[in-house]
């Protein structure tokens, strides 16, 4: 599960931690972040079987048009810094 994208942010936010609260902190939150995408894949299955395919698929639409809208305003910002 750990990308291109996840450790790079890792890698980000452990250079800019300067003592050891923010240290604990960064653990505490990583350590969540991993738990719920346990509990995501743990209990995905039976809550796939009890939406049925049509939410499913219309769940799916949404999560696809939240990306792309998120894709739109990352080549958006992209142009605009290209041009200044």
């Amino acid at each position: 599960m750990s990308g291109p994208g996840a450790i790079g942010v890792v890698m980000a936010l452990a250079a800019n931690v300067d003592n050891w609260e923010a240290y604990v902190g960064m653990v505490i939150g990583i350590s969540a972040i991993a738990l719920s995408v346990v509990l995501f894949f743990w209990l995905g299955g039976p809550l796939v079987r009890r939406l049925g395919p049509s939410a499913v698929g219309a769940i799916n639409k949404v999560f696809g048009f939240l990306i792309l809208a998120i894709a739109v305003q990352l080549v958006s910002d992209g142009i605009a810094d290209f041009r200044s």
